[in-house]
């Protein structure tokens, strides 16, 4: 009933800021190591991103950053930090300083799914469809089993009018144990699979883009190259701004080399879909 869904609310509102109350309660000791300050400045940080109960967003996203900040002042090679930190930083758009984040969690830590998918998103938004594509493969090479991973990768596919490849995708995220919405995912399959059938068997479809302008807009032009051989050249002595800028380039490079050697109409990247 109405209610006790209000009831319930309540209760957890009271949960979660008598919790907030304590971390805060606990940085107040005397004598607290800073290992201890870090992991609980990151809980905190990390609550007021994740929960509404606890104020409108921009409040809470103000506080979680210099919550997280803090975090790393006490603790700055905390890889998970650096990774919350950047999340926060992308609710709020600031796209450049959560890529130095996520660029800084990966260096900090071993590679993490989470943050390698996390990325994708990023550049999916800033509308680099090849570097989002390289992310996310990251991420599901690192978890199998990562459902978002699967599912953003399926997303990205689909909008490139790989069908085929999304329903692979999509398949593999309902195959995890961590997938949340396995119903809208069988029914996002099951239309991929009716589009497909209708369109090997005569049915008018939506025509996709061409082919050879997606692979266009992804090959270095010689500023871009010449601007790679110069952070290349000064490799050591780059700040995470210019070491991100270079992973970047780097990755576009390549790619422009696979599709010098591959025709454009049979270029895939493989992926093991089992």
């Amino acid at each position: 009933c109405a209610s006790c869904t209000y009831t319930q609310h309540v209760c957890a509102c009271r949960k979660y800021h008598l919790a907030k109350k304590e971390y805060e309660q606990l940085l107040q000791s005397e004598n607290l190591s800073a290992q201890v300050k870090a992991t609980v400045l990151q809980q905190l940080g990390w609550m007021h991103h994740t929960l509404d109960q606890l104020g409108d967003k921009a409040t809470k996203e103000n506080y979680a950053i210099q919550c997280l900040q803090k975090s790393l002042e006490a603790d700055p090679n905390s890889g998970q930090s650096w990774y919350f930190l950047g999340r926060c930083y992308s609710s709020i758009g600031k796209v450049q300083d959560a890529f130095i984040s996520y660029r800084q969690s990966i260096d900090k830590s071993e590679a993490s799914a989470d943050t390698w998918c996390s990325i994708g998103v990023l550049y999916q938004q800033q509308n680099q469809p090849m570097d989002a594509l390289q992310a996310y493969i990251c991420a599901v090479q690192l978890d199998h089993g990562h459902a978002a991973a699967w599912m953003d990768l399926g997303t990205l596919y689909e909008s490139c009018n790989q069908s085929q490849d999304a329903i692979k995708c999509y398949l593999n995220a309902t195959r995890s144990k961590n997938c949340s919405n396995t119903s809208a995912l069988a029914a996002r399959i099951k239309y991929l699979q009716n589009t497909l059938e209708a369109w090997s068997s005569g049915h008018t479809m939506p025509h996709p883009p061409p082919v050879q302008q997606q692979i266009h807009s992804w090959c270095l032009t010689p500023q871009k190259l010449q601007h790679l051989e110069q952070l290349r050249a000064n490799r050591n002595s780059l700040n995470p701004a210019q070491k991100l800028m270079l992973e970047q380039l780097e990755s576009q490079f390549v790619l422009m080399q696979q599709h010098q050697q591959v025709p454009a109409n049979t270029f895939t990247l493989q992926i093991s879909y089992k």
